[in-house]
């Protein structure tokens, strides 16, 4: 008993042991197997990050944007197109208009030289005041409703400049005796308006040169833009790559961290003794009577079996033995009348032969119940 109980103990404390060890040697397992991952998932955020801020123009939440920035570009490019051929088109005018002035030879001409030689110095500068005043007046006006670069307020400022570089000149002659033919009104206007012309195809020039440089910059811009939405499947397709890698590492990581902490909870439990453990239930003691065999039970199935087969053979044997014993059981199976009836005929031998027959049978029968009488004493004397 007490053997017994030390090896139910020493089995015990070898368990636990064993137990504390393994969820010991599990975490330290789950522990290496989880900063792996957790270096590995590091890893490929800082892939796909730098993917992400690499080709961040590119990718596929971005192409909605793109698809629009494209639309803004094409029609900014359209507007600028349309501006151009009306630039265009006014520069022609333009250029036109002034080649019609410069075709009039009002510089030098004979009837104005002659017209201008009976006119009096004094004439002249009255009406180049007259229309400097009234150019100055106009300047006025138009700064007090225009900016300084308006190209209104420009001309009327170079309108002014050269109506006061005409009366110098005016005025120059008239002290110089009449010896430089002045210029008329109409003259100067005429100059004046050339002037305009080719300071407003001066202003075109520049704008046309510009709204260029400025189509080339959004074709630029255009051609960046339609890059970038070329590239959406490709980046979409190198993106997925990386994102289900990513997913995949994630999935791994938290499946070890739960099982991390799941591994620490078992092994407070089992320092701690609380988790499942073997425990003697029944504690070892000297048997108070032989649990098995059940020799009576044996006993008495053996006499119903017993019984049961000699019974068996009886039944067996009156079915199988189909000789007339009687004349009564002749007459009921054959229906016929029995005229006379044969005695058996015994000789000696046969009888000395059915007697031994009987005193062996009943010897072997009294054996028999001798060895069952022994049986049953010697179950119940054990």
């Amino acid at each position: 008993m007490q053997v017994t109980d030390r090896l139910a103990r020493t089995a015990i404390e070898a368990n636990v042991r064993d137990r504390e060890v393994l969820t010991q040697e599990t975490s330290s397992f789950l522990g290496s197997q989880l900063e792996d991952a957790r270096s590995r998932l590091v890893e490929q955020e800082k892939r796909l990050e730098a993917y992400r801020l690499r080709y961040g123009n590119e990718l596929p939440n971005q192409l909605q944007s793109n698809m629009q920035a494209m639309q803004n570009v094409q029609l900014q490019i359209q507007s600028l197109n349309d501006s151009l051929n009306r630039d265009r088109d006014r520069r022609m005018l333009v250029a036109r208009q002034l080649a019609d002035l410069q075709s009039e030879q009002f510089i030098g001409d004979p009837a104005a030289s002659a017209a201008g030689s009976t006119t009096a110095p004094a004439a002249t500068n009255v009406a180049i005041g007259a229309e400097l005043e009234k150019a100055i007046a106009d300047l006025r006006a138009l700064e007090v409703r225009l900016t300084p670069e308006h190209p209104d307020v420009i001309r009327a400022k170079h309108l002014v400049a050269d109506l006061e570089d005409a009366r110098k000149e005016a005025d120059a002659d008239a002290r110089g005796g009449g010896r430089r033919q002045p210029l008329t009104a109409t003259e100067i206007a005429k100059r004046n308006r050339v002037k305009e012309l080719q300071a407003e195809i001066e202003s075109l020039d520049r704008q046309i040169a510009q709204k260029l440089t400025d189509e080339r910059a959004l074709q630029t811009s255009l051609q960046g833009y339609r890059g970038r939405v070329e590239a959406v499947p490709t980046r979409e397709s190198e993106l997925a790559s990386l994102t289900r890698d990513y997913d995949t590492l994630q999935t791994q990581y938290r499946t070890l961290l739960t099982k991390k902490e799941d591994s620490k909870v078992a092994e407070e439990l089992e320092r701690r003794k609380v988790g499942a453990q073997f425990k003697i239930v029944d504690p070892p003691r000297l048997p108070e009577k032989p649990y098995r065999p059940n020799r009576l039970l044996i006993d008495l199935l053996g006499a119903a079996g017993g019984l049961a087969l000699g019974l068996t053979l009886t039944v067996l044997l009156e079915l199988i033995d189909r000789s007339f014993k009687t004349a009564t059981e002749v007459g009921l199976v054959l229906s016929m009348p029995v005229i006379g009836l044969i005695p058996m005929v015994i000789t000696r031998a046969e009888r000395r032969h059915a007697r031994w027959r009987h005193l062996a049978f009943s010897v072997g029968l009294a054996a028999m119940c001798a060895a069952c009488l022994t049986v049953v004493w010697l179950t119940f004397r054990i």
